[in-house]
């Protein structure tokens, strides 16, 4: 039945782009879900281990807000700091739902190859500037690719606001963050909750100028014997006992190793892990499990933006990726 019903939604999508282009994806979006008896998140039937957490992470608050804080930068003399999400933002087109991932080191992989609209399953690479917002403001063309399930390879069709210099920042353009224009289903379900790093935040956070309580915490690992990321410790960190730490990539993904256990006492210390989600061009996923990428909300040229990326032996804080390519989001909340 389920297949039936797939194929009859699939023969309308031709017709169903008319009704999009008049902005009318939350009635689409409706009806669909209608379609397939999906009511919500929490009841869809596509859900899987992915999900299959507690409500309340161990380190995080009920909203998804980690309990430890990590300065990202300053305004004056004062440090600025923020609390990072519980995971790596992922979406569902057939419901418009926005989540975060069950567990820190969780990732979708080529299930980012399943993009569009009327897809039931879960994505979690995202091209640039892809939080579904688009400007209505009159004789004002906006990115031609705005939405999460985009999946266009050209650059030049994520120009936000059609200006290639525009960051998703500022009060024209800060919607174009996935945070901010979103309600985060399990990270507090209200708008204007999160945001995305700067690329300065980034290289602070990761041991950059001007960041000397981030110095020596930031390091590769592997959980579990599988899950291969980049651990981030808190400002105010104590090593778990019977525990160890080591910073920077010297020995890959080996430079700190930890069993589930293991890594359930750093998450309760308040570590961080970003997981090697890989990257998305157009329908297809490279390098998962191999490398990590993770956008920021700035601009550095007509065709890429700042990012920031590791991969065994290297940690890069400035990195930079075509605009055009899915990347993981991981989001934070101001302090």
């Amino acid at each position: 039945m389920m297949k039936t019903k797939r194929i009859i939604l699939l023969a309308t999508v031709s017709l169903l782009s008319i009704a999009l282009q008049s902005c009318q994806k939350d009635d689409f979006l409706a009806e669909a879900a209608a379609f397939f008896n999906i009511s919500s998140a929490s009841s869809n039937p596509f859900a899987d281990e992915n999900d299959d957490s507690p409500e309340q992470l161990s380190g995080f608050d009920a909203n998804g807000a980690s309990n430890s804080i990590f300065t990202v930068g300053y305004q004056g003399l004062y440090p600025k700091k923020v609390r990072f999400s519980r995971g790596n933002l992922q979406y569902q087109a057939i419901t418009d739902t926005w989540r975060f991932a069950g567990r820190q080191y969780a990732y979708l992989g080529q299930r980012n190859d399943s993009i569009g609209i009327v897809d039931e399953d879960w994505i979690d690479l995202f091209c640039w500037g892809t939080a579904g917002w688009r400007m209505s403001k009159p004789n004002t063309i906006n990115a031609e690719c705005y939405e999460p399930y985009s999946s266009s390879s050209n650059y030049f069709n994520y120009y936000v606001l059609n200006d290639p210099e525009q960051d998703l920042l500022g009060d024209s353009c800060r919607q174009a963050d996935w945070g901010v224009y979103n309600a985060i289903s399990n990270g507090g379900n209200r708008k204007d909750q999160w945001r995305t790093l700067k690329a300065s935040e980034w290289e602070v956070l990761l041991g950059g100028t001007h960041a000397e309580v981030r110095v020596n915490k930031n390091g590769l690992a592997t959980i579990s014997g599988i899950y291969h990321g980049l651990v981030i410790l808190p400002d105010v960190w104590s090593i778990p006992d019977g525990l160890t730490f080591t910073p920077g990539a010297g020995r890959g993904w080996n430079t700190n190793s930890y069993s589930d256990d293991e890594w359930t006492m750093m998450e309760n210390a308040g570590a961080i892990f970003l997981p090697a989600a890989g990257l998305r061009i157009g329908q297809g996923t490279q390098n998962v499990g191999e490398a990590g990428y993770y956008w920021s909300v700035n601009h550095y040229d007509m065709q890429n933006c700042h990012a920031i990326g590791f991969w065994n032996e290297q940690i890069n804080a400035t990195n930079r990726q075509n605009r055009g390519r899915g990347l993981s989001v991981r989001l934070v909340k101001d302090i």
